[in-house]
């Protein structure tokens, strides 16, 4: 891989507050360690890792969804704007070599499905990371798996192609494993 393009899929919101920091600090040791940022480039914890990874000379990559009321992120060093969901999500997954998937509402949730259904059937390369975002908010879906592979709806394989990892460090850790 010679791209070092990270999609990130998180909230337009900041929920309760308690991942501001994290997603802060995730964005600033992002851009130092000269990965870019494609997201949706809107408000939230999308704006946070944005804003954070931008004031570190880090590109960004907003991919924009429009709708009344809601502009895009002032720390989009690049913006692509869509109106339809469909292909705004494609154009996030066609420009990423990797994911990470913070806490999020529904939206987070169809994409983190979206990706791993993709990596499951091959359209995603196998070494593509994908990282979900703290063990604690994905328990519930880290559980649903388990259910669909128990009642035989899905392979255990599912589990290979995610970690679940709660601090910056072991995130650019992760990363800089796959682009070796």
């Amino acid at each position: 891989m010679n791209s070092r393009t990270v999609g990130i899929f998180s909230g337009r919101s900041e929920g309760s507050g308690e991942y501001v920091d994290l997603v802060n600090r995730l964005g600033s040791e992002l851009a130092r360690n000269n990965f870019t940022i494609v997201n949706g480039g809107g408000p939230g914890l999308m704006e946070v890792v944005a804003k954070s990874a931008f004031e570190n000379n880090g590109r960004v990559i907003g991919v924009h969804f429009e709708f009344e009321g809601r502009n895009p992120s002032l720390y989009n060093t690049e913006t692509f704007t869509y109106t339809e969901l469909y292909p705004r999500q494609q154009k996030i997954i066609s420009l990423a070599d990797a994911f990470i998937v913070l806490p999020g509402g529904i939206g987070t949730a169809y994409e983190l499905f979206e990706i791993l259904a993709k990596k499951q059937v091959g359209e995603i390369q196998k070494k593509t990371a994908i990282i979900l975002v703290s063990k604690v908010f994905w328990n519930a879906v880290v559980q649903l798996l388990e259910t669909q592979v128990k009642k035989g709806f899905l392979s255990s394989e599912v589990f290979n192609h995610f970690v679940l990892l709660d601090s910056v460090d072991e995130i650019i850790e992760e990363l800089n494993s796959k682009f070796e």
